[in-house]
This record gives C-alpha cells, sequence and structure tokens, in this order.
C-alpha cells in the first residue's frame, strides 16, 4: 500500500498509488517501515498515556465514592467531620451544621456524630485503597525501563485489577 507524508510528517495512504492527486499538496512518498515509525507512539509516549489512563481510572472510582451525594454535601464533609470530631471530646461544643442536619432529620445529634465519623472511616479506607493501587501502578509504571525492547509492552500491561 503506497505511504506518502505531508509537510507536518503526518502519514497518508492510498489503495492506489494512481490516486496520490488526492493526497494535500507537498506529500512525498515514504517505506512501509517510515509509515509504521510515524504512526507508532514513542515509548515515552506510551509511559504518559499510560499514567493519564490510571490516573483517570482513579479519578472515575474516588469519584464513584461520592456520586450519591449531592456536591453541596460532599463540600460540606469537612465541617461535619470537624464538629463531629469536636463533639466526641466536647459534648457542649457549638456544631451549627450537624445541629441543623439533626433536627431537620429528626435524629440526636450525639448519633448522628456517630455516623459521620463512621463514614469518615469507610470513606478514608475506600479511598485509601484506590489511591494505594494508583501508586503502586505508577510505581510500576516509573520501574520500567524505558531502554528495553519490550518497554511498551511492560507499560501497558500495567492495568487496574478490577
Amino acid at each position: 500500500m503506497p505511504y506518502f507524508k505531508d509537510k507536518s510528517h503526518n502519514p497518508h495512504f492510498l489503495e492506489r498509488a494512481e490516486d496520490a492527486h488526492l493526497l494535500p499538496d507537498g506529500c512525498i512518498p515514504i517505506t512501509d517501515a517510515e509509515a509504521l515509525a510515524i504512526q507508532s507512539p514513542t515509548v515515552e509516549q506510551v509511559k504518559t498515556s499510560c499514567l493519564a489512563a490510571i490516573n483517570n481510572h482513579a479519578s472515575r472510582k474516588l469519584a464513584l465514592l461520592s456520586a450519591a451525594y449531592p456536591d453541596g454535601e460532599v463540600q460540606s464533609w469537612s465541617q461535619q467531620t470537624r464538629e463531629a470530631d469536636a463533639l466526641a471530646v466536647n459534648p457542649d461544643v457549638a456544631t451549627p451544621l450537624l445541629s441543623a442536619i439533626a433536627t431537620t432529620r429528626g435524629v440526636p445529634l450525639a448519633d448522628l456524630a456517630t455516623r459521620v465519623r463512621a463514614k469518615v472511616q469507610a470513606y478514608a479506607v475506600a479511598s485509601g485503597q484506590i489511591i494505594g493501587q494508583r501508586q503502586a501502578l505508577e510505581d510500576a509504571i516509573n520501574a520500567v525501563d524505558l531502554s528495553e525492547p519490550d518497554a511498551a509492552a511492560q507499560l501497558k500491561a500495567v492495568q487496574w485489577s478490577d
């Protein structure tokens, strides 16, 4: 199959060489090997792509942990946590957010604070597992010797286990 490259070194191919008049101006013929080299990403590009893929996957997994909650509620989690922790130390401390939530829900403030602390712990464990796995995958990618002939295959083999 005839290959060509344009002035920006982008490859083009034609089913028939006689259709070369359809190519952009300035295209020159290249060999199959040259076309493959242009189309194949460098090992550094493969590494960058693999790192981006594991980061994107981690972001999706972390987002799932809070997907059942509206953004405004998620933004209040740090304050809920501070108030629940403070209440555990001093039952007379002001807890404006938790007090409002407890009153509106009709649950005792202490029970709500206990639930908040339990959810904080569960979220910490779940997010910690995701973050730890992402960091382990990043370590595995960074450990690949990019000068090895099969480096690209080694990089692509680093995948999430789920």
